[in-house]
């Protein structure tokens, strides 16, 4: 495994949104903010998902050392 995998899981750490939810509720108790903060959580946990499966799945071009000293 490289920096890129351990990227890509990093990214991925972030689909947890249990957590989230509960320190939202925490810093907004005002009941009129539920559904925004659930809502943002489970953005942020899309955004998270879509970019490590960027990562992960789309591996990077390998150079060449020749293609290296042409450019």
């Amino acid at each position: 495994a490289g920096w890129r995998q351990l990227y890509g899981v990093a990214l991925l750490t972030g689909i947890g949104f249990t957590m989230s939810l509960f320190i939202g509720t925490l810093a907004f108790p005002a009941e009129a903010y539920d559904i925004d903060i659930r809502i943002a959580v489970l953005l942020a946990s899309v955004i998270s998902a879509a970019c490590g499966y960027l990562v992960l799945c789309h591996p990077m071009q390998a150079h060449s050392p020749a293609q290296r000293n042409a450019e």
